[in-house]
């Protein structure tokens, strides 16, 4: 089984997750939003949908799913990586 270290770590990935979700939900339903900010942050909690979901599908498959899955733990590595360089820019 995993340590206390990474069941904090995929722990604060789902409440990230579920932040994502509901951020997205509340935004695509909400009929006072103005359509500037509407597409804002629907690109922005897409964005952020995006980045926690290949989060967590790198951390399942390193940590839970062994060495057989090394193939999707560096595609979503790499997709972690992609969005932090070219979308955050740093």
């Amino acid at each position: 089984m995993s340590n206390w270290i990474d069941l904090t770590n995929f722990a604060i990935a789902v409440g990230g997750f579920v932040v994502a979700v509901l951020g997205l939900s509340l935004v695509i339903i909400s009929p006072y939003i103005s359509d500037f900010q509407k597409k804002y942050f629907t690109v922005f909690f897409s964005f952020l949908f995006l980045y926690i979901a290949s989060d967590l599908t790198s951390q399942i498959s390193l940590v839970l799913l062994g060495e057989k899955y090394s193939l999707l733990s560096k595609l979503a590595i790499f997709g972690e990586s992609f969005f932090l360089l070219y979308v955050c820019h740093i």
